[in-house]
């Protein structure tokens, strides 16, 4: 961390921007990164950041007057604020339309479903663009919880539902399946005064995992 601090205050500000960078770009596909490709990626957005950095430089006058204003101690600021919001505008752009199309690009030069995430449901829960309408939880305990339709809860706290990471999930349960086989619809799970009742399982707990969804209406990615 020293050895980070002594460095020029331009290369501090390449490599924060590159790594903030990164957490946009790959938050939720990071689980698998080794220091290596971590270390790679912040370097490849910093290094468009630090492209911004000197862009922004040749532009701006060492004298910036406002208004008869000297504001020319600003012009630091303005090149560090310019080169962290090339980086973060690169990581948006790669995470909403470079990066999957590049990736379906290679896995048809390739013939490989692989797409270097950790696991399934690593990929499963990051393909952008769909819209959920079933849940089923199947539980070790011979349990089913369901929310169904999940466009019900659309516009509720954290949304229809939460895929976690770590096999975990959250979600607003509408009917409960017993082990025996008897179902039934839960009760109270809208409140207005108090709110709807979110349910949060344990991936520990979780033996499988259905879902319906599809592509959201218009979307064309």
């Amino acid at each position: 961390m020293n050895e980070l601090l002594a460095l020029p205050w331009q290369i501090q500000v390449v490599i924060v921007g590159g790594y903030f960078a990164y957490v946009i770009a790959y938050s939720g596909k990071r689980s698998a990164h080794k220091s290596i490709d971590t270390l790679s990626i912040i370097l490849c957005f910093g290094g468009i950041g630090l492209l911004t950095f000197n862009f922004i430089d040749q532009v701006i006058p060492n004298l910036l007057v406002v208004w008869s204003i000297d504001i020319s101690y600003l012009r630091e600021f303005i090149l560090a604020a310019g080169a962290i919001s090339g980086a973060l505008l690169s990581a948006l752009v790669w995470r909403r339309f470079l990066g999957q199309r590049l990736g379906k690009v290679l896995r048809n030069l390739g013939k490989s479903e692989d797409n270097g995430l950790f696991s399934g449901w690593e990929t499963l829960i990051q393909e952008p663009n769909l819209a959920y309408s079933q849940l089923n939880v199947y539980l070790k305990d011979g349990r089913m919880l369901e929310s169904y339709p999940l466009s019900r809860f659309y516009k509720y706290p954290n949304g229809s539902c939460i895929l976690g990471g770590d096999g975990s999930v959250a979600m607003y349960v509408t009917h409960i399946e017993s082990a025996q086989g008897g179902r039934r619809e839960t009760m109270n799970l809208d409140c207005e005064i108090e709110g709807p009742r979110m349910t949060s399982i344990p991936a520990d707990q979780i033996a499988e995992i259905d879902m319906r969804r599809k592509p959201i209406k218009g979307d064309t990615s």
